[in-house]
């Protein structure tokens, strides 16, 4: 029988939490080209790690959702779930009421909501 000791599960977590970096700074590269070229590879990867910090408070479960609340980063700003720009986004993501994934599209939509809205104003 296989039996794996804890810093075996501690090195498979690193391994994992490194893939999906990487995952993701290639996604973030693909769909945000511009911001990848303004703050180079670096400067998406030290985004992606704060937003997986920032984005443990608001529970999430699945690396889809974890995905979504990083994409939310580079496609509103850094910290939209604390901006004033966004004052609807925390109480959205602290709505446990919903599911996770219903939550992040509705900020999602809310923004575009309000940029279209403004520039409907101008």
């Amino acid at each position: 029988m296989l039996k794996l000791r804890q810093e075996h599960m501690n090195a498979f977590e690193t391994m994992y939490a490194e893939n999906f970096e990487d995952r993701m700074t290639q996604d973030i590269a693909c769909r945000f080209y511009d911001d990848f070229e303004k703050i180079g590879e670096e400067g998406v990867r030290k985004r992606i790690r704060s937003a997986i910090e920032r984005s443990e408070s608001y529970d999430m479960e699945t690396q889809a959702e974890l995905a979504a609340f990083i994409r939310l980063t580079f496609g509103l700003c850094p910290d939209f779930d604390t901006s004033r720009k966004y004052p609807y986004a925390r109480g959205i993501l602290e709505d446990k009421s919903r599911p996770m994934m219903e939550r992040l599209t509705d900020i999602r939509r809310r923004a575009r909501q309000a940029t279209r809205a403004g520039a409907m104003g101008k």
